[in-house]
C-alpha cells in the first residue's frame, strides 16, 4: 500500500494514476509509504534535527576558536569550576491532571511545601512572545472513566494516536485487584499503538509432594494461580498470547528502569515483605495446618524490545515496560502430607508500545517514554476496587458466592468510596510508585498540572481549553496565549 502525496490517498502499489485526483503515483517521488499528516511531521523533526546538528556544530567551532583564545586559563578554571548541581527531584501525591477545584475532603500532598518552593524558583516568562511550535511536540491530555462516570486514568499521548479506549474486567479471581482495566490508543490503521494494562494479582503454588497449582482459580477463596518464571519468561509468554501464530518473535534487548525508578520499586517491596512477616495464618490457603518460612522476595522494573514477524508476514516493533514484584515463601502440612514454595507476584502494569514500521516505532520513542512517566490511575481506582475486594472477602467468610459487579453495584461501591479518601498500606504503596514519574527526567508543573517529559526536554506547556500538551526542547518556543507556562 502507498499514498498519494497529494491528495493523500491510500492506494494499491501497482496503482500509477491516483483514483481520488489524478496525480501520476507511479514515480516513487509522487507517493509515501506514511499518511500525508505523519509524513509532514517526521519531514519536519528530520529539518529540526538538521538545524540542531547545525547550531551544535557552530557551537563546537565557536568554543574551539575561544580555546584558541584562552589557552591554559580554559583549563585552569576547569580545575576550580564547582560542580554542577542535578536537577531537583519533584514528587506529588497525586498527578492527576484535574482541575485544582478538587472535592473539598481532597488530601493535601506531603510534600506541598516542596513543591511551592520549587514553583517560585520560576525562569522569567517573556511578555509578547512570538508564538512558534516548531521545534516540539504536541500531546492529547487521555481520560478514562468507568460506566457510571468515575474518573480511572488520565495519561498524555500523541494526538495522531487517535483515541482512547477502554475494557473493564471485573471478574478476575483476586480479593487486591478484582478489577483490571485495559486501555488501548491506536490510529486508523493499527499500524501504531499504546496501551495499559492496570495491576494484577497471581499466586504460584509448586508442591514437590502434592499437587502444584499454575494455570487455574480457586473458587473458594478467589484466588488466580498462574506459573511465575520470573518476569522475562511472563513476558514472553504475554507477546507470543498477543502475536498467536507469529513467524518470528525476537527479544532484541532489555533495559532496566533507572536508578531512582528501582529506588522505588525496592522500598515497596520491603514495606510489602515486612507486613508479611511475623504470624500469617494460612497465608496461601493451603491449610489451616500450614506452616510458612521466608523465602525470597524480588522485584524487577525492565523495558522489553521485541521484533515481531506476525502470522501474516508483517514486522511489528513492540517496547514493553514491565514493573513486578513478587514474595515466595516454603510451607509445609503434614497433615495432607504436602510441603514446597508459594510465590504470590504481581505485575504492577504492563505498558506497551507498537508500530509497524521501523521508521515511525523509532521516530515515537520518546512518545513512549511521555505515555508512560505521565500514566496516573486513579485513587478511586483503587478505592473502588478495595471495596469491591472487601465484598468478595466477607463472601468468603460466609462461604458464598461474591455478587457479580454490575452498575448498580459499582454505583453502591462508589457511594461507599466517598466515605473514605484513604487507601490499605498496599494500595498506597503500588499508588504511590506508579504515580510517581522518573526523578531522572524533567518534571514541569503550575498548581495540580504536573507534566514530565523525555531527557532534552526544556520548556512545556498546557490548555485546558484544548486538553493539551506542548513539549520542547527549544527555550524559546511558545505554542500560543491559549497555553500557561508549566515549571520545572
Amino acid at each position: 500500500m502507498k499514498y498519494c502525496k497529494k491528495c493523500g490517498m491510500l492506494l494499491e502499489d501497482t496503482q500509477e494514476v491516483c483514483i481520488g485526483c489524478g496525480f501520476d503515483v507511479s514515480i516513487p517521488e509522487n507517493t509515501s509509504e506514511f499518511p500525508p499528516e505523519l509524513a509532514e511531521k517526521m519531514e519536519n523533526k528530520k529539518e529540526q534535527d538538521k538545524k540542531k546538528n547545525g547550531l551544535l556544530i557552530a557551537i563546537l567551532v565557536i568554543f574551539s576558536l575561544l580555546a584558541v583564545l584562552i589557552g591554559v586559563f580554559v583549563m585552569i578554571a576547569s580545575k576550580n569550576a564547582p560542580d554542577i548541581p542535578e536537577p531537583e527531584e519533584f514528587t506529588e501525591d497525586s498527578a492527576d491532571m484535574e482541575d485544582a477545584d478538587a472535592d473539598a475532603d481532597a488530601e493535601v500532598p506531603e510534600d506541598a511545601g516542596l513543591l511551592e518552593e520549587a514553583a517560585s524558583v520560576k525562569r522569567e516568562v517573556q511578555d509578547n512572545r512570538t508564538v512558534s511550535d516548531d521545534l516540539g511536540d504536541y500531546y492529547v491530555v487521555g481520560k478514562v472513566y468507568d460506566d457510571i462516570g468515575n474518573l480511572m486514568f488520565t495519561t498524555l499521548y500523541p494526538e495522531e494516536f487517535g483515541t482512547i479506549q477502554a475494557t473493564f474486567d471485573y471478574e478476575r479471581y483476586s480479593d487486591l485487584f478484582p478489577m483490571v482495566m485495559n486501555v488501548v490508543i491506536c490510529n486508523e490503521d493499527d499500524t501504531l499503538r499504546l496501551t495499559y494494562t492496570s495491576p494484577e494479582h497471581f499466586w504460584y503454588q509448586n508442591s514437590t509432594k502434592g499437587k502444584s497449582r499454575d494455570n487455574e482459580v480457586d473458587l473458594d477463596y478467589y484466588m488466580s494461580f498462574l506459573k511465575y518464571d520470573g518476569p522475562q519468561a511472563y513476558m514472553e509468554a504475554l507477546v507470543k498470547l498477543a502475536y498467536s501464530g507469529a513467524k518470528n518473535i525476537e527479544l532484541v534487548s532489555t533495559e532496566d528502569v533507572s536508578d531512582s525508578v528501582k529506588e522505588s520499586l525496592n522500598l515497596m517491596l520491603k514495606q510489602k515483605t515486612k507486613r508479611l512477616t511475623g504470624d500469617i495464618g494460612d497465608y496461601a490457603h493451603i491449610g489451616a495446618t500450614t506452616t510458612y518460612a521466608a523465602g525470597e522476595s524480588a522485584c524487577s522494573g525492565t523495558i522489553y524490545k521485541y521484533h515481531v514477524v506476525n502470522k501474516s508476514g508483517q514486522d511489528v516493533y513492540c517496547d514493553f515496560y514491565l514493573p513486578i514484584i513478587s514474595n515466595t515463601f516454603y510451607y509445609a502440612n503434614e497433615q495432607i502430607n504436602d510441603q514446597g514454595s508459594v510465590t504470590e507476584w504481581m505485575p504492577l502494569c504492563v505498558i506497551s508500545y507498537e508500530s509497524g514500521n521501523q521508521e515511525t516505532y523509532e521516530f515515537y520513542e520518546n512518545a513512549f517514554k511521555v505515555f508512560v512517566n505521565n500514566s496516573v490511575l486513579t485513587k478511586e481506582f483503587f478505592r473502588i476496587n478495595e471495596e469491591y475486594g472487601k465484598i468478595i472477602d466477607e463472601a468468603i467468610a460466609n462461604k458464598t458466592d461474591p455478587q457479580p459487579m454490575d452498575e448498580a453495584l459499582l454505583s453502591t461501591v462508589t457511594e461507599k468510596v466517598k466515605e473514605s479518601t484513604t487507601l490499605n498500606d498496599l494500595d498506597t504503596d503500588i499508588y504511590d510508585f506508579l504515580n510517581t514519574p522518573d526523578g531522572n527526567l524533567p518534571t514541569f508543573q503550575s498548581g495540580s498540572k504536573r507534566v514530565t517529559g523525555v531527557e532534552d526536554s526544556v520548556q512545556a506547556f498546557y490548555s485546558e481549553s484544548q486538553e493539551r500538551v506542548f513539549i520542547t526542547p527549544s527555550d524559546t518556543e511558545y505554542p500560543g496565549t491559549e497555553y500557561i507556562d508549566l515549571f520545572r
